[in-house]
């Protein structure tokens, strides 16, 4: 790692206090963009009420944010995928995720470092915290990514014979150069 791309790993978690309520205010308010709410208050209303269609917009959109900060930060990350919630039996829908269930990401790096374990480390601690202070209930553990270099690669496919799909993309580095182009 580069001693620019370890400067800015290591200034990431002070910065984070600050981001991470940014991250829940930009997720509420894509929430209600999406579901053609009047206000984000309106949404905010539906998160606390466990819409299940707020609570996807809204877990959506935080991994998207936490994907933007982790590619800012960390020029080993590649690409973050979100895990895909499957249902328990053949008949039946596929859960629903609460708000304050556990974030499960996929981190795919060119090279697993400390420097990354350290930054997912403080944006859970920061997005606990920041969870807390919006919604007034905290969680545990918010963010529990699993980091995915070439050897780990196999858990990006689809998983028990096909009955478990691949984690859904999120965002890639590629597709953030396409964006500033």
């Amino acid at each position: 790692i580069g001693v620019f791309a370890m400067a800015e790993a290591l200034s990431a978690p002070a910065e984070l206090d600050h981001a991470a309520p940014q991250m829940i205010e930009q997720a509420v308010a894509v929430t209600a963009r999406r579901m053609h709410l009047p206000t984000p208050l309106s949404a905010f209303a539906r998160l606390e009420a466990n819409d299940p269609t707020a609570v996807s917009y809204f877990r959506y959109e935080l991994a998207r944010q936490v994907a933007l900060l982790l590619l800012r930060y960390d020029r080993n990350v590649v690409a973050l995928y979100e895990e895909q919630e499957v249902p328990d039996g053949e008949e039946l829908a596929p859960p629903e995720a609460s708000l304050y269930d556990a974030l499960r990401v996929y981190v795919l790096v060119e090279q697993d470092t400390r420097a990354l374990d350290h930054l997912l480390e403080a944006l859970d601690r920061a997005l606990v915290t920041a969870i807390a202070q919006r919604f007034g209930q905290p969680p545990s553990r918010y963010l529990h990514a699993v980091v995915v270099d070439r050897a780990r690669a196999n858990l990006l496919r689809p998983r028990a014979h096909g009955h478990r799909p691949r984690p859904a993309l999120v965002l890639a580095r590629e597709s953030i150069a396409e964006m500033s182009d």
